[in-house]
């Protein structure tokens, strides 16, 4: 049956939107060998694991090599242009592994930015089939199980439990030590996790699917109950980052429609700008260490100046992907150790320090080109450019769009929408 194209395709078809579906979840099976511990502390983000999504993903990439084998179309996708920079930059991984302080930790890191790029790819050569009809349901619904069980964290003021751990629901209450809290009516209440590592992953990821789902043709029920559970999510959350982006995308919304060539310009320039500021984080938080803020805030300057002295050392060839928690304890010692170990909440800064100026440079262009290419999409009316610009923003407040599995996947597939 597999040597059959229109059984291959449907296969992959609802392969595709199981991994939408399941794109919110984080079940996962963790290995902790002896490097994926810091000062004999387990790090999240050192840990290989086999993700659910991940096997769905290694199926897809069997069909779809299947089909360039047997199926008439023997031919690779036309990515010649992309061939020379894919294989620059499979030469600079194996210069940041070899280079790494801990070379396990990077190879790792590498091999998910791979499969990150054969998603993206995949999505490009299936453009026929993989459409936006095809995951508007499947990600409408995860957008709905996953903003159902935040909110009812928050009645509850705990995790739900029980079968929800199977799709990765974390086990803890309001009072659990180090546990995101916020300010609601005068109330300190903790902040709904949902089935993400943390709020504002959680309201990263209904933000941008959400907006995307909105602006896509689909079921007008199936959004009425998008719109209604995303702003609910979104007021729960209480993530500043994501409000401000928001707003700044509504502006140019705004702007978009009275003049789009003016919009363009705009867009591009704040974009820059965007990573010029984030870049520059470590030589500002320097002057932040020296007055009294927050402690979410001074701990996240306290990782920006750790961020500018990593730099130092390897401004070049960068310290290894995914080093960034390796290497902290040796530049800055703090007693919230636990909190403490993970990385600089900036995403370009990140990809500065573990992949120095090249890595840098590759970011930037990927980036620059999702952004350019969602200007060319035919009848997007700038829905492409809106969600790049929303994930461009919160990355510069947080890291999870480049660290964590759930919006790294979700990114990947924005991104393969827009190249094609």
């Amino acid at each position: 049956m597999l040597k059959s194209k229109s059984f291959r395709e449907n296969l992959q078809k609802i392969l595709f939107q199981i991994l939408i579906f399941l794109l919110p979840t984080q079940v996962a099976y963790h290995f902790w060998p002896d490097w994926a511990f810091v000062g004999g502390i387990r790090v999240d983000y050192l840990s290989p694991a086999i993700y659910l999504t991940d096997i769905v993903l290694l199926a897809l990439f069997f069909l779809w090599a299947l089909e360039r084998l047997v199926g008439k179309e023997r031919k690779i996708p036309k990515f010649s242009k992309r061939q020379v920079v894919l294989f620059a930059i499979f030469i600079f991984s194996l210069f940041n592994v070899y280079y790494a302080q801990r070379p396990q930790v990077s190879l790792v890191k590498w091999i998910k930015v791979y499969e990150l790029a054969f998603l993206t790819i995949y999505i490009v050569d299936k453009k026929k089939t993989i459409t936006k009809k095809l995951i508007f349901t499947p990600l409408s619904l995860a957008l709905i199980y996953s903003s159902v069980i935040a909110i009812g964290q928050f009645f509850l003021q705990r995790t739900i439990g029980g079968p929800l751990y199977l799709l990765g629901e974390r086990s803890f209450t309001a009072s659990t030590p180090g546990i995101a809290k916020a300010y609601y009516l005068g109330r300190e209440l903790m902040r709904p996790y949902s089935i993400f590592p943390h709020p504002n992953v959680l309201a990263g990821f209904v933000a941008t699917s959400g907006f995307f789902l909105l602006k896509t043709k689909g079921s007008v029920f199936l959004k009425v109950i998008v719109g209604i559970s995303s702003f609910a999510v979104l007021v729960l959350a209480a993530s500043l980052g994501v409000w401000l982006a928001l707003f700044i995308v509504a502006v140019f919304m705004v702007t978009y429609f009275l003049s789009p060539k003016f919009f363009k310009r705009i867009a591009l320039y704040i974009f820059f700008l965007v990573v010029l500021l984030g870049l520059l984080l470590p030589i500002a938080s320097a002057q932040f260490s020296k007055v009294n803020l927050r402690e979410n805030i001074s701990k996240r300057a306290e990782l920006n100046e750790a961020a500018g002295k990593m730099l130092s050392q390897a401004p070049l060839t960068g310290i290894g992907l995914n080093n960034f928690p390796v290497l902290l304890p040796t530049v800055r010692v703090d007693t919230g150790i636990t909190w403490f170990l993970q990385p600089v909440h900036n995403i370009f800064l990140l990809i500065f320090v573990e992949t120095g100026i090249f890595g840098l440079l590759i970011f930037i262009y990927f980036l620059f080109l999702s952004l350019k290419k969602s200007f060319q999409v035919v009848g997007s009316k700038g829905l492409y450019v809106f969600v790049f610009l929303l994930i461009i923003i919160t990355g510069s407040f947080d890291h999870y769009w480049i660290t964590l599995q759930q919006t790294q996947l979700l990114l990947a597939v924005f991104a393969g929408l827009a190249y094609r």
